[in-house]
């Protein structure tokens, strides 16, 4: 193929690409379970910067069963999902991990922005 013509057809494909690209509004969540009720608590940014806490349940690792608390925790984090995807919103990544006595997790949504 001629140098010219795939130049052109780069440029061309650049120029449509990002005449159809999409840009988004971001919102993240956070939340740490701990045995500590200080350190157990969610919180959500939405798009626009404001903070939402969401409280949650503290676990103990000298306890029998931790199940209820984890269950209501696991509830409330389905719930905020299920908020957000009615808000317009699309779970777009989620991390997790654990420490010592700590687990966290991590989630970012995304929606299409309205145009202005």
């Amino acid at each position: 193929m001629n140098f010219r013509i795939l130049c052109v057809l780069l440029v061309l494909r650049a120029a449509c690409s990002s005449a159809f690209a999409q840009s988004y509004e971001y919102a993240t969540a956070r939340f740490i379970e701990s045995q500590s009720s200080k350190l157990s608590q969610g919180a959500i940014v939405d798009g626009k910067g404001n903070v939402t806490p969401v409280p949650l349940g503290s676990f103990s690792l000298t306890a029998r069963s931790n199940a209820q608390t984890f269950e209501g925790n696991q509830r409330t984090m389905t719930s905020l999902i299920n908020d957000m995807v009615i808000q317009g919103y699309e779970l777009y990544s989620i991390t997790t991990g654990n420490g010592d006595a700590i687990l966290t997790t991590f989630m970012v949504f995304r929606k299409p922005k309205e145009e202005e």
